[in-house]
């Protein structure tokens, strides 16, 4: 077992034997603590990153035993899309047309979009979150295809769009 201190603590190496003790340990004075998965010391830089995120997580719900790294302690793929200089820059870029259209007509297309997806598409749900008959969403929906010259059929034009609309969200 080797210990050690970074930047912001310290960091407890060892092997995968000595976990349980160690579990025991930092729950009887209830630590809280960061649990990356297995891995050689050639990976430390990752599994470093893995157990600061996993007490980030234990920190934020004052959990009074080690958390265990889980990749869904990740805020998805959508979220290292975030971290990319380009992808917010893109994002805006991709919506610019709805949303110039918005605050020139001060419309809704942008919302009605986004619950439109939300809803995989289904019309009649999403009209009824935002309380508007189905064929007023249809209309939006043709608008916004027509404004970004795009097929909404297609998975791959959605994908693209809810990505930019949940990082316009984010940032």
């Amino acid at each position: 077992m080797i210990r050690a201190t970074l930047e912001d603590g310290p960091v407890i190496l060892a092997e995968t034997r000595h976990l349980p003790a160690l579990r025991r340990l930092l729950l009887a004075y209830r630590v809280p603590s960061g649990v990356s998965d297995r891995g050689p010391l050639s990976e430390l830089p990752r599994l470093l990153g893995e157990a600061n995120r996993a007490l980030e997580h234990s920190l934020a719900n004052d959990a009074d035993a080690p958390v265990d790294y889980v990749p869904a302690l990740h805020d998805g793929v959508l979220h290292l899309l975030g971290d990319h200089p380009e992808a917010l820059q893109r994002a805006t870029g991709l919506l610019a047309p709805i949303r110039n259209h918005d605050h020139r007509h001060g419309d809704s297309i942008e919302a009605s979009l986004r619950t439109w997806l939300s809803h995989h598409g289904q019309t009649s749900p999403a009209a009824a979150e935002l309380g508007v008959h189905r064929h007023t969403l249809r209309t939006r929906v043709q608008t916004a295809a027509n404004l970004l010259q795009s097929d909404l059929d297609s998975p791959d034009t959605r994908a693209e769009l809810w990505a930019a609309l949940r990082l316009l969200d984010a940032g």
